[in-house]
């Protein structure tokens, strides 16, 4: 091949160079134009562009004016290519992470100082270049000290760049960024090499911009294939389905014409024609369900594995809308989407502790063995699997938080797919599409909880209540049969034989109609405390503080101690029955108990609000008790008082010191009152 021919060959290669990177660093801006990366690979693809296109046109010229003007046009695209490269690496390699922004802000600048002076001085002085013209040669050029001192700072800086992605091939866990470091070490590495020899005076040609087509061809795989700067597969679905109707479309109207020339003289004629609008009318019709049939087929032949994805998570979305505990609603979303996912795992995080920390969580995958709760960790985009033994292992995962009502309800770590590649568009479409409803369903799933715990409570308290109304029963049966009944039955037999001895002694009979009188009042006090117990009359009519009022007044008016109560209660001022009853019945034992046992001189009863809660406490200066059991114990008494409380949601605190006193509270929690 001459000398032309070459030059020829070289020229086309880099006009194909130019078109194709300026379509790459178009598209990849369109893509994401605020994202660093897309903005320095499109400069990046620009500058090789112009290099190109100059060079292109250097090998197309013969006058000495014209290749001048094409040295100086390529300039600055040869000038910037190698920093854009090198700065392009230190972003995609995250290689300066770990410095202080303006740190690596000024790093960055400092990269462009050279290339700023080089492309002044190119234009202003000849200290890169000395252009002088010899008889059949064009143009020459005498590279100066600046372009030698820029040409080795520019391998050098390529071969750094270059350097770190092959760290970040040997060091990264993922297969998709191991094939984007292969990307971009092999798409500098040959036009590199090919520039040095050029440099070294191998040979004469001017060749470098051409071998930018491997360069671009090996964006272009990276872009399309692994992702690189966008997500394309709505793109290239598009792509198939639209060239697939291209081809058909097109062979339809070939077979139009070639069937149509056997009865037609001519097709270019008027009956031509007809056939034409009749084929464009007939394609207009058949044109959107001819579509729907390709997209199909392109999505059995292309995407069905996505598919699969998409109608496993539907079914996994339904499913979340049962109602079901939180544990088998976590339980559900990992393992479904481990498996259909092909996930290396997948965990979730929920019940906020506060502070970004969770109470619970659920794994799937992650090396876990069945029934296995390891301890997690999250650093960074790290999840930290710690197992029985010590071991630990760390997996790179994407956090997707799952907010219901703008309050993040969980968070969900999805691990790398076990082909090693990242998820997909439409992946990460559905998990975005879900991600509402999980939280939705977690959410439901407390809600779940929290009303079978209340279930539970209520039963449990129904049951006990069923019990203390059957005690009660069997209480009154007992008092009525052994006080009552055994007053009146003595009333009965009193009467009976005064009866007898009314006419033998008049004066013995009044005697003992006096003790019937006295017997029968017995009887009828006995009978009006069974009914008080039934519904204190004092409560019912004064409500509790008077209630309460009227039971220390009597502990005083005993005069065996003093008693004081305190209250913010206001005089009339009614409760629920339940709260009421209760209160006052534990009032009733812990004033008895202070009364018989404590041998106190002084009690104090406190009934006060505290907030939604209803405070009441009795307090004595008497013996204490003796030991913690019997704070905890207390015999039936304090079982009493305890259930009580029970029954109105509250809590009973006993708190006592031998020869310090004794105080019984009870803290029930209501909706109305004081401060509420």
């Amino acid at each position: 091949m001459g000398s032309l021919q070459a030059r020829n060959v070289i020229a086309f290669l880099s006009f194909a160079a130019t078109a194709l990177n300026i379509a790459l660093a178009a598209y990849v801006l369109y893509k994401n134009p605020r994202r660093a990366e897309n903005v320095l690979f499109a400069l990046m693809a620009l500058a090789l562009a112009v290099w190109a296109f100059g060079d292109a046109m250097y090998n197309v010229s013969d006058s000495f004016g014209a290749r001048a003007f094409w040295v100086r046009f390529q300039a600055p695209g040869e000038i910037l290519f190698p920093v854009l490269f090198g700065h392009l690496a230190l972003v995609f390699t995250r290689a300066l992470g770990g410095l202080r922004e303006w740190v690596r802000h000024l790093l960055e600048v400092s990269l462009y100082l050279p290339a700023l002076f080089a492309l002044v001085s190119f234009y202003s002085t000849e200290w890169v270049f000395h252009f002088r013209s010899a008889a059949g040669t064009g143009a020459l050029t005498t590279r100066g000290w600046l372009y030698w001192g820029y040409a080795f700072f520019s391998y050098a800086l390529l071969l750094g760049a270059l350097a770190l992605y092959i760290r970040d091939y040997y060091h990264s866990r993922r297969l998709r960024e191991k094939r984007i470091a292969q990307v971009m070490v092999l798409a500098v590495a040959v036009p590199l090499v090919v520039n040095v020899l050029e440099n070294a005076r191998l040979y004469r040609l001017s060749s470098t911009p051409c071998f930018f087509t491997l360069a671009a061809a090996a964006f272009a795989y990276g872009i399309l294939r692994l992702q690189m700067f966008s997500e394309v597969e709505q793109v290239l679905k598009r792509s198939i389905v639209y060239f697939v109707l291209a081809v058909l479309i097109s062979t339809a109207y070939v077979l139009t014409i070639v069937i149509a020339e056997r009865f037609i003289s001519s097709y270019f004629s008027a009956r031509g024609y007809m056939v034409t609008a009749l084929f464009i009318l007939l394609l207009v019709l058949v044109f959107e369900p001819l579509r729907g049939l390709v997209m199909k087929g392109v999505d059995r032949l292309f995407y069905r594995r996505d598919y699969e994805v998409g109608r496993v998570l539907s079914t996994l979305a339904r499913s979340l809308a049962e109602l079901s505990g939180l544990d088998q609603i976590t339980r559900r979303i990992t393992e479904t989407l481990t498996g259909t996912m092909g996930l290396t795992g997948a965990a979730l995080l929920y019940e906020p502790a506060g502070d970004g920390e969770w109470m619970k969580s659920t794994v799937s995958g992650f090396g876990a063995d069945a029934g296995e709760t390891p301890g997690l960790a999250l650093e960074g985009s790290d999840l930290t699997v710690e197992r029985t033994g010590g071991r630990r292992e760390s997996y790179p995962v994407l956090e997707i938080p799952l907010v219901f009502e703008r309050e993040r309800v969980g968070t969900l770590l999805l691990g790398d797919k076990l082909s090693g590649l990242d998820l997909s568009f439409n992946d990460r479409a559905l998990l975005s599409a879900m991600a509402p409803q999980m939280a939705v369903a977690l959410e439901n799933g407390a809600l779940f909880e929290e009303v079978l715990a209340r279930q539970e409570r209520v039963n449990e308290l129904m049951e006990r209540l069923a019990a203390a109304h059957e005690e009660e029963r069997r209480r009154i049966a007992r008092e009525l049969h052994d006080g009552v009944a055994q007053s009146f039955l003595g009333v009965v037999y009193l009467s009976e034989f005064t009866l007898d001895g009314l006419e033998r002694d008049l004066a013995a009979a009044k005697a003992d109609l006096q003790r019937l009188r006295d017997r029968a009042r017995a009887g009828l006090e006995e009978l009006r405390a069974v009914i008080d117990d039934l519904r204190p009359i004092p409560l019912e009519v004064l409500g509790l503080a008077g209630a309460a009022r009227k039971l220390v007044g009597e502990i005083a008016a005993e005069g065996r101690m003093g008693a004081t109560l305190q209250t913010d209660l206001d005089e009339g001022e009614r409760l629920p029955p339940l709260v009421e009853g209760n209160c006052y019945r534990i009032l009733q034992e812990a004033l008895n108990n202070a009364r018989k046992h404590s041998g106190a001189r002084n009690v104090t009863v406190r009934l006060l609000w505290d907030g939604p809660r209803l405070v009441m406490s009795v307090t004595d200066d008497g013996a204490g008790m003796p030991g913690p059991g019997s704070v905890e114990g207390g015999g039936l008494g304090m079982s009493s008082m305890r259930e009580r409380a029970g029954e109105m949601g509250g809590e009973l605190i006993v708190r006592s010191e031998v020869k310090g006193g004794t105080t019984v509270e009870v803290v029930v929690p209501l909706t109305g009152g004081g401060d509420a």
